[in-house]
């Protein structure tokens, strides 16, 4: 019988973290070891996931800033590949918590990867972020675009591969920029919780046609005036993740994201016809370390990981509407 492969994602009751450790425990040869400190995500996510899958998934309460309880962690357990999940996200808010985003993106992502490099861990996946590339009005980011992030989210998320970088020596690393993910897995819909989501933000919305969703402008550099974003499907994350794993490929950074432009207002209009609701909107100024168009070139995911089919925006539009009766099903 083969030995199944211990895989450590922190971050791992959050909504990148809940839907890939599914997709690796139906895949019947990983055990998924998951720490969060709840902070950002529900408890009770990753208690329907030991409900499901007794004997393969474990989770432990564990703030990543605890230097002391990491390193007792990767001591008890022998961990062989970490998936590093778990971050601060909102670029905004990292100009009034400068610090806070430091310690959880930078410092704390250091000593895992010093954890992980003294435990003899096979290989390191990151979730960085395309906030690394900062404003891009026009064109597609490809892996080898020099990065100029415009917030201390995308400026940490940078700094910390190129610790990786420095350290690639030592271990296997992959450095996975995300674009826009939305979509959710049906098994998650009354739990699905995301304040930085778009999706979720116009969940809440459908269903209660008083509130106003803001739009913020993009100074007229895009077409409508509204921001331009990189959609990728949640089930479209897991599977590339899932595919490096398998990869003999070490070390590479790779764009998650489609390729396609879609507009903030297009957006909502699609969601309204998925839907049949009207959305009430207001625009409102930009938002400070909000990049204006960021748009991935997929050409070096597609080569790398060719089983890859994306999903549709539709797809999670469809998604988004499901989640969204589900919850208003839940309240009432």
């Amino acid at each position: 019988m083969q030995k199944k492969i211990n895989v450590l994602i922190t971050g791992g009751g959050g909504y990148v973290g809940s839907h890939l450790s599914m997709f690796l425990l139906k895949k019947n040869f990983f055990n998924v070891f998951s720490i969060d400190d709840f902070s950002n995500s529900k408890k009770n996510i990753t208690l329907k996931l030991k409900k499901k899958f007794k004997k393969n998934y474990f989770f432990e309460k564990i703030d990543i800033r605890d230097q002391k309880k990491i390193s007792h962690f990767f001591l008890k357990k022998n961990i062989d590949i970490v998936v590093h999940l778990a971050a601060k996200i909102e670029a905004s808010e990292s100009f009034e918590k400068k610090k806070e985003y430091k310690v959880i993106n930078l410092d704390s992502t250091k000593n895992l990867i010093k954890n992980s490099i003294t435990y003899k861990v096979k290989q390191f996946i990151f979730a960085s972020s395309a906030a690394v590339y900062g404003n891009v009005s026009s064109g597609y980011c490809s892996e080898k675009k020099v990065c100029h992030p415009i917030n201390p989210y995308g400026e940490y998320k940078l700094q910390a591969e190129r610790y990786m970088f420095k350290n690639k020596k030592k271990m296997n690393f992959g450095i996975f920029r995300f674009f826009n993910i939305g979509g959710v897995n049906k098994f998650f819909y009354p739990f699905f919780h995301n304040r930085s989501s778009i999706f979720f933000l116009l969940a809440s919305l459908l269903h209660n046609p008083k509130k106003l969703f803001l739009i913020n402008k993009s100074n007229g550099f895009t077409k409508d005036n509204t921001p331009e974003r990189d959609f990728i499907h949640i089930d479209d994350i897991s599977k590339i993740i899932y595919h490096s794993l398998l990869s003999k490929k070490f070390f590479f950074v790779i764009n998650c994201g489609t390729g396609i432009r879609t507009s903030v207002s297009k957006l909502i209009q699609r969601l309204e016809k998925v839907s049949g609701i009207k959305i009430r909107t207001k625009f409102r100024g930009a938002r400070i370390g909000d990049p204006i168009s960021v748009i991935s070139n997929p050409d070096y995911l597609k080569k790398n990981i060719k089983k890859i089919k994306f999903s549709s925006i539709n797809k999670i539009l469809k998604d988004c509407y499901q989640m969204s009766l589900s919850r208003n099903s839940k309240s009432k």
